[in-house]
C-alpha cells in the first residue's frame, strides 16, 4: 500500500473512531430526556423564536429569530428537510405552521425514537416522519425537497465527508439549504476553539472559507452574520440559565442588538466577522 493511500485509510478510522464517540455522546444525553408529549407551536415560538432581550426565549432565540427572518415562511406548503434534527422539535413546528410535509434525520437513534413519540402523540404521522441516519449516507431519493432547514448542524458533520454531495443530491434544482452556525471567522470562536479542542460532541471549528471550498457544487452560496457586539451575550447571559433576565440585562441586550444593525447596514463586510451566522446553499 501505498503512504498516501495508507494516510486516507488512517484518516477514514479516526473519523470512525470519532463519529463512534459522537454517537455515543448524543445517545447517553437523550437517554435521560423525556419525549414532548403536548406541543404548542404558538408557545414555542414565543420562547424561541423571539429575541431573549424582550424576556422570553433562551441563550440561542436572538440567532433562531434572525434566522426564521431570512427563511420569512418558506418552509410554508414545502416539503421540508430538518437537518440533523436532533428530536424533531423544529420539524413539529414547521409542520403546525403550514409545511405540506417534514421529513427529518439525525445519527441520534434514541433522540429520533423520542421525537416520534412527539409525533403519535399529536396526530401528525401524515405530515412528520423522522429517521436515524447519518448525514454522508443519506437514504432519501433524488431532487426530493422544497427546503432543508439546520441548526447549528454543520459543525458536527463537516468533518465527514460527501455530507454536501448528499444534500445537494436530495434537493429539488432551485431549491435553497438554510443554516445557523457558529463560524470560528468571529474572534471569540477562534479563542474558545484553541482553549477547548477536540470535544466528546463532535463539535469542530468551521470557517466560511471551509463553507466555500466544500459547497462548489451550489449555484451560490451566501454567508450572512448575524450578530457582532450582541455577541458577548454569554457573558451577560451565562448559557443555559432558565432565570427571567432582569431589566438591565434586557436593555443591554436590545441595545447591543440595534447597534449591530446599525453597523451592518453600514458596514455590510462586518457580517462576515458575524457570532452568529446564517450559510444559504442554493441549487
Amino acid at each position: 500500500m501505498l503512504e498516501r493511500d495508507t494516510i486516507v485509510v488512517e484518516k477514514k478510522k479516526g473519523l470512525i473512531s470519532i463519529r463512534s464517540v459522537e454517537k455515543n455522546y448524543w445517545n447517553k444525553r437523550s437517554v435521560n430526556t423525556s419525549p414532548i408529549l403536548k406541543f404548542n407551536a404558538d408557545e414555542f415560538e414565543r420562547k424561541y423564536l423571539n429575541p431573549c432581550f424582550i424576556g422570553n426565549g433562551d441563550y440561542d432565540s436572538d440567532e433562531r429569530y434572525f434566522f426564521h427572518k431570512i427563511i420569512n415562511d418558506g418552509y410554508k406548503n414545502k416539503y421540508v428537510l430538518d437537518y440533523a434534527c436532533g428530536n424533531g422539535t423544529m420539524a413539529i413546528y414547521y409542520a403546525m405552521k403550514g409545511a405540506r410535509k417534514v421529513a427529518g434525520f439525525d445519527f441520534n437513534k434514541v433522540a429520533i425514537d423520542k421525537g416520534m413519540q412527539t409525533v403519535r402523540a399529536m396526530n401528525l404521522t401524515d405530515k412528520v416522519s423522522l429517521f436515524p441516519m447519518d448525514a454522508s449516507s443519506l437514504s432519501f431519493k433524488n431532487e426530493e425537497f422544497d427546503i432543508v432547514i439546520g441548526h447549528g448542524a454543520l459543525h458536527h458533520c463537516i468533518k465527514y465527508e460527501t455530507i454536501f454531495e448528499n444534500l445537494y443530491r436530495v434537493m429539488k434544482p432551485g431549491t435553497s439549504a438554510y443554516f445557523l452556525e457558529n463560524l470560528a471567522d468571529f474572534f471569540l470562536w477562534k479563542i474558545w476553539w484553541y482553549l477547548k479542542g477536540q470535544l466528546p460532541q463532535g463539535d469542530v471549528p468551521i470557517f466560511s472559507k471551509d463553507i466555500i471550498q466544500k459547497t462548489r457544487m451550489f449555484n451560490n452560496v451566501e454567508i450572512v452574520g448575524t450578530t457582532l457586539i450582541n455577541g458577548l451575550k454569554a457573558i451577560i447571559r451565562p448559557k443555559g440559565s432558565k432565570t427571567e433576565l432582569a431589566n438591565l440585562q434586557r436593555n443591554i441586550l436590545r441595545m447591543t442588538y440595534r447597534l449591530d444593525e446599525q453597523l451592518f447596514n453600514k458596514f455590510p463586510f462586518l457580517r462576515k466577522f458575524g457570532s452568529r451566522s446564517v450559510i444559504i446553499l442554493k441549487k
